[in-house]
């Protein structure tokens, strides 16, 4: 809560820092053109290249793996799930077509 509390609005855009990303689909969409900054805001970004100089920021990326959580195996599924009454699955399979109520 403190930490949301801590966040202002900027009144312009002369006090906003500067940004390295692609800035089209904001321009556009300060500019009333709402399709353009549709197109520009949905087409995607190019892939960032991994290098010396954001190695370190890629693999913070990646957490520690999990240990094993030692559950115990699953029961096999049966092949029928489901088991209908008397006759019931061979009539549907043996009804036609639009034969039966609500069709």
């Amino acid at each position: 809560y403190e930490d949301a509390m801590k966040i202002i609005s900027w009144s312009s855009n002369d006090d906003r820092p500067a940004r390295s990303e692609n800035k089209a689909a904001q321009e556009a969409a300060n500019c009333d053109n709402w399709r353009s900054a549709k197109a520009r805001a949905v087409s995607p970004n190019l892939v960032a290249p991994i290098g010396d100089d954001n190695i370190d920021t890629v693999q913070a990326l990646y957490s520690k793996p999990h240990p094993p959580l030692d559950l115990p195996p699953r029961p096999p599924l049966s092949p029928q799930q489901y088991f209908l009454p008397g006759k019931v699955a061979d009539t549907i399979r043996k009804a036609k077509k639009r034969k039966g109520k609500g069709s």
